[in-house]
């Protein structure tokens, strides 16, 4: 704790609390969302916060055999913060839009799932890894796909 923090409590204490929560000998103010009964800020925010489910997806997204680079980049991949010409022109930038492959319009679908060129290079892996590639529909589909349709994963490690 900060040591303001006990001025902070004795303050709010007499301020807030009828003396005789304050004054008993041998009573305490206890924390309830706390094991120990004090107070934390994490403790608080535990209380207060709207924890989402957990998503595997993500949690592989920082696992540590990763290098941060990656991670930070699927990390935006997968929240849709990677700035291709679509997102741009949403935020208000004025450009065309167009793929530099086959001058469709650039999205993040379009540049890791439906693009011709991207297309290949997922039909490449599957037939090295022996997997049927069907349509995935989504980049989250398509991880999963890959994460969890080959005998040979472990851990992150697709072996061989």
């Amino acid at each position: 704790m900060f040591p303001g923090f006990f001025g902070l409590y004795h303050a709010f204490c007499t301020d807030h609390l009828p003396d005789s929560y304050c004054s008993r000998p041998g009573d305490r103010i206890v924390w309830t969302e706390s094991s120990t009964g004090d107070f934390s800020t994490k403790s608080a925010w535990e209380a207060i916060r709207q924890a989402s489910p957990r998503r595997q997806l993500l949690a592989d997204v920082w696992h540590r055999s990763l290098r941060p680079t990656i991670s930070v980049f699927l990390w935006r991949l997968f929240q849709d913060r990677i700035p291709v010409d679509a997102r741009m022109q949403q935020k208000g930038f004025s450009f065309p839009s167009k793929c530099q492959c086959c001058e469709a319009e650039e999205t993040v679908s379009h540049l890791f799932i439906e693009s011709a060129a991207v297309q290949g290079v997922w039909q490449h892996f599957a037939a090295i890894f022996g997997l049927c590639l069907c349509d995935t529909g989504s980049l989250t589909h398509m991880v999963h796909f890959w994460r969890y349709s080959t005998p040979f994963h472990s851990d992150l490690h697709i072996r061989r």
